[in-house]
C-alpha cells in the first residue's frame, strides 16, 4: 500500500467515524411537516455548555457524546436529546434514575418512560430525552413518531448488567430496577440511600424493588472498590444476621459485592430470593 493510499484509507476512516453521530437521526417522512430548526452534537469537554451544569451525572455514568435535533412542529420546538453513553448499563442507568411517574411504558426504545411533557427511551448504549413544549397527544404522539425513527438506526444489544446477576435475571422479573454508578445518581434516583451510601468507597449499586411475590421487599447489591471498603460499610450500617430488624446482608466470593435484602420477605427467609435474583451462592 502506498503512502497517499494509505493516508486516503486514514482520511475515509475518520470521516466516517466522524460522521457516524449524525447518521443517527430521524428520517425524513417521519419529520414530515416538522422542520428542523437546530441540530448539534456535543461531546464530554462542550457538554456542560449545553446543560448547563447537569453534565456531571452523565460524565459519572459514562458519557461519549450527544446529538441534539430541535424541531418545531406546528408552531412549537421539540427537543430530542440522544445520548451517546459508553455501554448498555450507562444508558439504561442514567435512564432509571431519570425516569418519574411515567404514564406509558411502551416506546421506541427497550425501556420506555412517557408523560405529558417527556419522553425516554434507552435502546443498546443510548439514552434519549424528548422535551415536548405544549404536553397535547397529539404533540406526543408526534415525538414519538420522530423518536421511533431514530432508535430504528440503531441495533438492539441484550441487556446484560453482569457481575453477579445471573443471565437474563431482567427479563424474567417484572420489578422497579435503577442502577447508579455514584453519588449523583444516587441522589437523582435514589435519595433515600444518600445518608447510606455518602464518604463510602461503593463503585456501583442496583436498587430493586416491587418484585412480584416480594412487594414489600427491597434488594440492594452493591459493590465496593475493595474488601476493606465493604468491611467499612458493614460496620457503618450496622447490618445483622436478621435475628433482628435490620436488613439481612449476603457477601459474594469476590469479598466486594454486597447484596442487602430489607424488608417483609416471604415465610421470612430471603435466602430464595437473593439465591434466585443473583444465581450465585451466598457465604
Amino acid at each position: 500500500m502506498t503512502r497517499i493510499t494509505a493516508f486516503l484509507s486514514l482520511v475515509w476512516l475518520m470521516t466516517n467515524c466522524l460522521a457516524q453521530p449524525d447518521a443517527i437521526g430521524p428520517d425524513m417522512s417521519a419529520i414530515g411537516e416538522g422542520k428542523i430548526v437546530r441540530k448539534a452534537t456535543f461531546d464530554g469537554n462542550s457538554l456542560w455548555g449545553y446543560i448547563n451544569g447537569g453534565a456531571d451525572i452523565y460524565l459519572e455514568y459514562g458519557f461519549n457524546s450527544l446529538l441534539v435535533h430541535e424541531i418545531e412542529y406546528r408552531g412549537k420546538n421539540i427537543r430530542f436529546d440522544l445520548y451517546r453513553m459508553n455501554d448498555p448499563v450507562a444508558a439504561y442507568g442514567i435512564f432509571s434514575v431519570s425516569r418519574f411517574g411515567c404514564d406509558s411504558v411502551s416506546g421506541p426504545g427497550t425501556y420506555n418512560c412517557g408523560t405529558r411533557w417527556q419522553l425516554q427511551s434507552v435502546k443498546a448504549s443510548f439514552y434519549l430525552s424528548v422535551i415536548l413544549q405544549e404536553g397535547t397527544p397529539e404533540e406526543y404522539n408526534y415525538a414519538l413518531r420522530v423518536a421511533g425513527s431514530m432508535l430504528s438506526t440503531i441495533e438492539p444489544v441484550a441487556f446484560e448488567p453482569g457481575y453477579p446477576f445471573r443471565k437474563g435475571v431482567f427479563d424474567s422479573i417484572n420489578a422497579e430496577i435503577k442502577f447508579s454508578r455514584g453519588m449523583l445518581g444516587v441522589d437523582n434516583g435514589m435519595a433515600d440511600h444518600s445518608e447510606m451510601l455518602k464518604g463510602t468507597r461503593f463503585r456501583t449499586i442496583w436498587n430493586i424493588t416491587g418484585i412480584e411475590g416480594y412487594e414489600q421487599t427491597e434488594v440492594n447489591v452493591v459493590t465496593f472498590s475493595d474488601k476493606a471498603g465493604a468491611d467499612e460499610f458493614i460496620i457503618r450500617i450496622g447490618l445483622d444476621d436478621g435475628e433482628g430488624n435490620k436488613p439481612l446482608l449476603y457477601r459474594f466470593d469476590d469479598d466486594v459485592t454486597l447484596v442487602i435484602v430489607d424488608g417483609a420477605v416471604t415465610g421470612n427467609n430471603p435466602v430464595p430470593l437473593a439465591d434466585w435474583f443473583t444465581g450465585l451462592k451466598h457465604n
